[in-house]
Parts: structure tokens; sequence; C-alpha cells
């Protein structure tokens, strides 16, 4: 069946209203979902946010949500322009004009769409991930600052990407007819780099990771991997990378044997018996193959997209329909820029129904790794461990599950508590009954100490350390790792934008408590003598982008301000935290 330019001009209307009326629609879910989560605190999490800062949170989610949804006006907008509005005849004109060579023309063509995209978004790229944050006080960067750096990073990115689109072109154009098939293998063997790249560049942080100085946690570690079919070679800890935004820790290497980085903000605000749990989520991953699944699945969307691409990328009906004409579809050569822009503008909406189905599949594998780990595990130690590490506190802990669905791959940390929950009492096993795997053995008592002392882990991210940095941040990490003055869990400094904060206070934060949250007891210990180096400036790498407010304390002050702040903790919520 051959497919007109009626065809293809009312198929793709039809996929653009679906796309703006389902988002229209999933955002007065998630409005809705979050006004009524207001109404009370999930029991978790109870003690750790107060009612007026849920309440803010609430309302923050329902704009930040609206604000999204202007996004996708303006995406829609954009679309339209540039195929009805015949926006991409008049760059191909426009790039026509420039050469005659026909690789140069596509790559043009290219360029321009990717520059005109990337302007016509700033502006309301700062609407919705500045100043909304802005307004409710989560945003604690200068307007000017972060205009001009959003710049900066958008003007490198179109910068990197002419060079890799020529690279492409030239390599689509050499292999004539079947252009799509090596489109295609290039996505496949990006996909199995960036897993194996993922999986083994844990092997290679030798200069920033540390190996722990516990032979009690090492041995605990060792001998739980063990049972759960792991070789543990070694076990590090490290300050958090800013690509990893989403990890607490890393298995890294193939096979059996991994080693295990373990990240400082988790080190420091986890029990044993929690490490344990975050241990067996991720080897349930690896038992199950996740990351090959996750291989197959991108391949298999790939392979669809490229595969339309290919279908319909000598079609003259094809362009007529998205509103480009004079395509010199009659001049020798692949024609793969032309379909490609195409693609940029149009393939978003038309595959937007494939959204959602990637998504549940990466959920899933969350919730699959979940149930592991609580099945060799304490799930209440799981469960604390997610609360713990749990930093978005300015968006609703109850988001609707059709908008997550959407929108992240990754389920909402209240989802995931709550599917433990519901299983362990579909199961009747209490939550503290630990079902640890045969041949593995520890007190009880051994899984609610701390991961590692205060002192072991300045030690740990101190060592290597030369001995001017070491003075100079002396009093720093004195300030830091001391401080327990947080409200309601949220860091300040961070941006409301995703689930991850800074990494410079990733350490230092972690040790900071509420009012209503027990302090643990190597907090209240006296400061070693010793003088230990911040977390945050353990990697050798300082962070530039940290805007926490310096605050400067005596000891006759400090008290006071530790009280006062403790004591409003429950009714201001400060800077939220992927």
């Amino acid at each position: 069946m051959t497919l007109s330019a009626n065809n293809f001009e009312h198929l793709f209307l039809g996929a653009l209203a679906l796309f703006v009326v389902l988002e229209c629609v999933l955002t007065m879910l998630q409005t809705h979902a979050a006004d009524r989560a207001a109404r009370h605190l999930p029991e978790p999490f109870v003690g750790r946010l107060s009612e007026a800062a849920h309440r803010k949170a609430a309302d923050y989610t329902g704009e930040t949500a609206q604000a999204a949804l202007l996004l996708t006006f303006l995406g829609a907008a954009f679309a339209l322009l540039m195929t009805f509005g015949h926006g991409l005849t008049f760059l191909t004109a426009l790039a026509m004009g420039l050469s005659s060579n026909m690789l140069v023309v596509q790559w043009t063509l290219l360029a321009l769409l990717l520059g005109a995209a990337a302007l016509l978004e700033f502006p309301f790229g700062w609407f919705a991930r500045f100043r909304v944050a802005e307004r409710y006080g989560y945003m604690r960067r200068e307007r000017g600052p972060w205009l001009a750096r959003t710049a900066r990073e958008t003007l490198a990115g179109w910068l990197v990407a002419l060079p890799l689109v020529a690279v492409l072109m030239a390599l689509l154009e050499a292999t004539g007819e079947y252009w799509w098939v090596a489109g295609w293998v290039l996505w496949v063997l990006y996909l199995v780099w960036r897993w194996g790249f993922s999986t083994a560049k844990g092997l290679f942080w030798g200069r920033r990771a540390k190996p722990v100085d516990d032979p009690a946690l090492v041995a605990l570690a060792r001998d739980y991997l063990a049972a759960l079919g792991i070789e543990m070679t070694d076990l590090c800890i490290m300050t958090r990378p800013r690509s990893w935004d989403h990890s607490h820790l890393v298995l890294a290497g193939f096979g059996r044997r991994r080693r295990v980085v373990l990240f400082a903000h988790a080190a420091a605000r986890l029990s044993r018996g929690e490490l344990l749990a975050l241990l067996a989520h991720d080897v349930g991953h690896i038992r199950h193959g996740h990351a090959f699944l996750r291989v197959v699945l991108f391949s298999l969307v790939g392979a669809l997209l490229f595969w339309a691409a290919g279908q319909f990328g000598d079609s003259p009906e094809f362009y007529a329909g998205f509103g480009l004409a004079d395509v010199p579809l009659d001049r020798p050569g692949t024609h793969a820029g032309f379909m490609i822009a195409c693609a940029i503008v149009a393939f978003p909406v038309l595959f937007y129904p494939l959204r959602p189905v990637v998504n549940l599949f990466s959920r899933l594998m969350q919730y699959d790794a979940d149930r592991f780990a609580a099945q060799v595990a304490r799930p209440d130690d799981l469960v604390r461990a997610l609360v713990r590490l749990h930093r978005d506190y300015a968006t609703t802990l109850a988001p609707s599950r059709l908008y997550s669905l959407f929108h992240y791959r990754r389920p909402h940390a209240g989802m995931r508590i709550e599917a433990i929950l519901t299983r362990a009492k579909a199961e009747g096993r209490p939550l503290d009954e630990a079902r640890f795997p045969y041949g593995f053995s520890v007190l009880l008592a051994e899984l609610d100490r701390p991961v590692l002392e205060r002192s072991a882990l300045a030690r740990a991210l101190a060592d290597g350390r030369e001995e001017r940095e070491e003075t100079e941040s002396r009093r720093t990490v004195d300030e830091a790792l001391d401080d327990r003055r947080y409200a309601v869990g949220l860091e300040v400094g961070n941006d409301p934008a995703g689930a991850e904060g800074n990494l410079k206070n990733d350490t230092a934060a972690a040790l900071r408590t509420t009012k209503d949250e027990a302090v643990p007891d190597f907090l209240l210990r006296t400061p070693p003598k010793t003088p230990s180096v911040p977390a945050e400036k353990a990697d050798g790498e300082g962070n530039e982008d940290d805007e926490t407010p310096k605050t400067e304390t005596t000891k006759e002050g400090d008290g006071a301000r530790a009280k006062n702040n403790a004591d409003t903790a429950l009714s201001q919520p400060g800077a939220k935290d992927s």
C-alpha cells in the first residue's frame, strides 16, 4: 500500500493532536494528585517533612507540570512551523543557496534546524527551569549567571554537534541505499559502548576512589556478596560524579567479579543493614540481566525508527506530507539528511505513544531489583535506605502514576516503598524479618551500626590530599560535618529540577538531620582533634557551581542558631536538592 501526501499529513496532525491533548490531561492529573497528596504525609516520610513544606511541594509540583506543558505547546508549535509553516522548506532553500554540494546542503540544513530549535527553546526553558524554582525559593543561583551558563552550554552543545553530524552524514552517504541499516548499527554500537563503559568506569576511578579502611565493613560486604554469587575485589569510597546522579553505589566490572564503589553521601547516611539492601538491589540488576535487556529494548526501538526512516527516505509523498517541498531527490545520494531533519521535527510526535512503553520497561526493572533485594535482606532496611537517600523534597511525594509513567524512567521513591510494603503485606512477612542468603550470617546489632564513623569517612576521602589543600579545608570540614541544622531534609544550594544535587554538598549535607530525626550516636561524639579534609574536596576537583550561602559561626552563637533552625525546620523548607 502506497501512502499519499495527504495520508502523511493527516497522520501527523492526528498524532500532534493526541500529543497535545494527552499532555494536557496528564498535567491536570499530576496537579490534582499533588493537591490530594498534600493533605497527609506518606507514613515513611513522617518526621522528615512538615505539613507546610509538603503543601508547598504540592503547589510547586503543579506549577512545574504546567511549565512543562508550556514546553509541550512550544514543541507542537515548532513542529507545525517547520512542517506546514514551510520552515523546513525555507531552511533547505537557504542551505542550497550556500552550496551546491548535496552533502554540505544536508549538513547545513541540520545545523540550522538544531540552532533554530535551541534559540526558540532558550527563553521558555528559562521560565520552566529557573523562574518557577526562583519564585518558590528553590533556586539559589542568580539570574545572570544562570542565563550565562545555560547559554554557554547550549552553544557548546550545538558546536559539538556540528562535526558529529558531519561525520554521521559522511558515513551514511558512503553506505548507499542501506544507510538506515548503517545508522541502526551505529546506534547499537553506541548502546553497547555505553553499557560497557558504565560497567567498567568504576574500575578506573583509582585516583578518586579510596579504599575503605574498615576490615569489619569490608568483610561484611564481601561475605554478603559472596553469598549472592558475587566476588568483591575491592570496596572503595568516593564523592559522587556529576554523571551518576541517580546512583548511590556501583558494582563495577564484568561477570561475577565486581569492585564496589560506595559514594560518600550514602556512606554518611546509611546503616550497614541498609547498605546490604542497596548492594542486594544492584545484584538484582546484575543477576536478572537488566543492563542487557535495556540494550535490547533500545536497539529494537532504534530499529523501528531507522526502518521507518529508510522506507520513506526516497518518497516524495513523505516529504510533501510534512511540508518539505522541492527536495532534490533526483540528485545522486542517500538524502539521509533530509530524512533526519524530518525525523527531528516529526518523530517525537509520531512515536509519542512509545514513550510510556519504554518507561514502563525501565520502571519494571527497578521494581524487580527491589523485589530481589527484599527477598535477600530486611525489607525495612531497604525502605529506610530509600527514605534516607531521597532528596527531592521540593516536589510531591505522591505524583500521578500516569504522569510519572509518561515522563520518568525511574519510579518515584514513594512508589517503590509502597510496592515493597504491599508485597511484604501480601506475603505476611514482618518488615524486620531477615532472610539472608544461605551461607551468610551476621549479628543483627551489627546491621544497625553506621556504615562508617565520621572520622573514618573523612580519613578515607582525605587520603592522598596535599598538605596545602588539607590546611585550607580544615575549618570547612569541621563546620560541615558538625552542623546538623538542616530543615526538612532539603540541601541548600541544589536545584529542584532533578532528584540529586550538588556534589560539593553531598557528603556534608548527608550528615545533617532534622528536628524529628534521631541523631546517630557517632554524630554526637566530640570531633577528633586530628584535622579532617572535607568530603566535597576529597576528589581533587572543586565545584564551581556551588551556590550554598556561607555561614560564619561562633562558639557563642552556634548553639542558639542551631536551636532556632531546628525549631523552624518543620515550617520553612530549604532549597531543594534527577
